[in-house]
Formats: structure tokens, C-alpha cells, sequence
């Protein structure tokens, strides 16, 4: 689990860069996988709220 802090993430992009992102159950979150530094890892975005 690695935090992101490089801005806004395109969750639609192909599938090898993103696959799989998933909500926490209470919407404030998302997760998923990304090989965009080379090595799979996850990651975890915080929503904002309005």
C-alpha cells in the first residue's frame, strides 16, 4: 500500500495500467493496482467530499 500524491488518476485508463479499482464501502476511497512505476503496487486515493 503506497499513498498517491500526484493528482487526479484516470481509473478508466486501459486495464494493464489500472486494473481491478475498487471503493471502500463507506465511497470515501479507492484502490487499485498500478505498474505505472514499473513494480505493481497498490494504492489508496481519498475521495473529496462536497
Amino acid at each position: 500500500h503506497c499513498p498517491y500524491d500526484d493528482g487526479p488518476v484516470k481509473v478508466y485508463a486501459p486495464q494493464h495500467t489500472h486494473p481491478h479499482p475498487n471503493f471502500s464501502p463507506d465511497g470515501k476511497r479507492v484502490v487499485f493496482s498500478s505498474d505505472r512505476s514499473g513494480t505493481a503496487q497498490l494504492f489508496e486515493v481519498y475521495l473529496p467530499t462536497d
